[in-house]
């Protein structure tokens, strides 16, 4: 049913995309970045190594034991094909180390390549772009300092319509509406925290939040538990309203309550090792309190 609905999404899609496509590659230039950043920005390797690992970008784009080599070809089998993470390491020729810093926040944040084509939304860019341009450029700092490695990913293998990128454009005006603020009379500093780490970097929509018959987050249900992304895979369950304490433990490796064989296992390994206690908190204060 899920896979139908998709298929006439796409159809419908195919209408609008070739003008969209034309109208919608906009970015930000190095300067327009640059007049935006805070005055005498200076990038932070230790806040872009946080990042990368509240992201999970290494559960995607290595396939290896050593987690820093990010040379992508992990393959993600969904109901439209398998999508194929890129390579994101420092190489010039076949990574991103030849990307200029607004290179890499629009394709972060819009989901365009510097050569001006969309990428598929395997790639959480309207996650990220809920994130700082700060916090962004610390993050490409951080990537700037591992192993640069040479090697491109196979193509995606998607099944038609899916295939033909310039309907992307059409689904990107349907996908980037307004996100609902959540926020509550009492919300505090932790509160405030745990919803950008959730709702940006942390991306935990694209799994754990339903889609409409587009396949574009329902925002009027937030964390109420989806269908799973990959196939093979459990859905994903319900995160909204839960209790604070069950929270804490599905981030913790040691606590159990996540099957090892499941991709969540990767994230709790990811903030075990390597996120402070207090954004676990904040994470499970901001879960905890929204509407069930």
């Amino acid at each position: 049913m899920v896979k139908g609905l998709a298929y006439l999404a796409a159809i419908v899609c195919l209408s609008g995309g070739g003008f969209l496509y034309l109208s919608s590659m906009a970015g930000l230039s190095d300067a327009e970045l640059k007049a935006a950043l805070p005055e005498r920005f200076v990038k932070e390797v230790s806040r872009g190594e946080l990042i990368f690992h509240m992201g999970g970008c290494a559960h995607c784009h290595s396939h290896s034991d050593n987690k820093t080599i990010l040379i992508g070809g992990k393959g993600l089998e969904t109901d439209f094909g398998t999508f194929y993470a890129p390579n994101i390491s420092p190489d010039k020729e076949t990574g991103i180390g030849a990307w200029s810093d607004a290179d890499f926040v629009n394709a972060m944040r819009e989901g365009i390549s510097p050569e001006g084509q969309h990428y598929y939304p395997s790639f959480p860019y309207l996650s990220y772009a809920q994130v700082s341009l700060t916090d962004l450029l610390h993050l490409k700092a951080y990537l700037e300092t591992l192993p640069a490695a040479h090697g491109r990913a196979p193509e995606h293998q998607l099944f038609f319509p899916f295939n033909i990128r310039p309907a992307l454009a059409f689904w990107k005006v349907l996908a980037q509406r307004d996100v609902p603020d959540n926020r509550i009379d009492d919300s505090s500093e932790g509160w405030e925290r745990g919803q950008y780490i959730v709702n940006g970097i942390g991306h935990c929509g694209v799994c754990h939040t339903p889609r409409d018959v587009f396949f574009v987050e329902d925002k009027s249900r937030p964390f109420m538990g989806a269908k799973a992304l990959k196939d093979g895979e459990k859905a994903a369950p319900r995160i909204a309203g839960l209790d604070a304490d069950k929270i804490l433990n599905a981030l913790s490796e040691w606590s159990g309550a996540i099957d090892e064989r499941s991709s969540m296992y990767l994230v709790t390994l990811s903030y075990s090792h390597h996120v402070p206690l207090e954004d676990h908190e904040a994470i499970a204060d901001y879960l905890a309190r929204l509407e069930q």
